[in-house]
Order: C-alpha cells, then sequence, then structure tokens
C-alpha cells in the first residue's frame, strides 16, 4: 500500500489551497466498496424495480404540467404508431402502455441483414381525486403522446393553515 504524501507545490500555485492528499487504496478496499455498491443496488431493486434503483431507465420520460383546469403528461415515443400505443383508466391510476415489434430484412450483392427490433413500455400515474377521469383525452402527434386530465371544478388541493 502506497503511504500518504504531501504534493509539491509548483511554481505560481497558491498557498491558500489544501494540500491535496493522494493514496492508492489496497485491492481489499476496492472490492469491499464494490460489494456494498451492488448491495445497495440489490437491495433497491427488490424494493422498487430497475427504474427504482435508477431512475435515468424509466422510459419514456414523462413531463406532467399543473395547467389553469388540467393536468398535462406529455411523454416523448418516437416511431411508434397510434394502434401501438393505448392509454386507460383503472379505478384512480392512468395506465399508459406501448409496445413496438419490427422485422427488416435487405438482401444485396454479396450480402444480408436482417434485424428486429422490439421494446414495449408501461407507465402508471395515480389519479388525484379532484380530477374528472371521465373526460381524459389523449392524443398521438409526431411521436409525443399527450394526457390532458381535466380537474372537478371547485376541487383541488387547498391550503391548511398551520395553528401557533
Amino acid at each position: 500500500m502506497k503511504m500518504l504524501t504531501k504534493k509539491s507545490q509548483k511554481a505560481g500555485e497558491s498557498n491558500l489551497a489544501p494540500p491535496r492528499m493522494e493514496r492508492a487504496a489496497a485491492p481489499s478496499e476496492i472490492r469491499r466498496q464494490v460489494n456494498h455498491a451492488f448491495d445497495r443496488l440489490w437491495q433497491s431493486l427488490g424494493k422498487h424495480g430497475l427504474a427504482g434503483a435508477v431512475p435515468q431507465l424509466a422510459w419514456p420520460a414523462m413531463d406532467m404540467a399543473d395547467e389553469a383546469g388540467a393536468i398535462v403528461l406529455r411523454l416523448d415515443a418516437p416511431g411508434l404508431k397510434s394502434e401501438e400505443v393505448s392509454v386507460e383508466v383503472t379505478g384512480q391510476l392512468l395506465i399508459i402502455r406501448g409496445s413496438r415489434s419490427e422485422q427488416r430484412q435487405e438482401k444485396k450483392m454479396g450480402w444480408y441483414r436482417h434485424e428486429r427490433t422490439t421494446g414495449s413500455f408501461y407507465r402508471t400515474v395515480p389519479l388525484p381525486g379532484y380530477v374528472d377521469a371521465d373526460k381524459i383525452e389523449a392524443r398521438y402527434d409526431q411521436g409525443v403522446i399527450t394526457v390532458t386530465i381535466p380537474k372537478k371544478p371547485g376541487d383541488g388541493p387547498r391550503k391548511i393553515p398551520l395553528a401557533t
């Protein structure tokens, strides 16, 4: 194991910055850190699935906006056809699904290419009690799924004053 050493100051460097210390970790320490990282990953997978462990893997990304009289969701799903997307309400859940299965073959002089593309997504959004689920509208235009969830007039979140 390499001992901690103080890095020498070069010409023109300020004395105000604390000295930088370097240390090479022992292989057993690296292994312990990697094992610890994987333990945390597997624990998180058990609780939340893959999207809970690595949120950036949730696809498609979804924007949610609270507009004047409605909540508007927008999901990017380029390359899908409108018949490959479904939007439904079950109880207090909005479910948006999409899937694609495509095959391509090319035969040209001297070579042959065969590709398959498959993929699907499934997103659920809990609906608050102050929306009108019977009037939800969904649209698919140029690769963007837009779902408009109207609010019930007069309903909605309200502030509760704190007693002191």
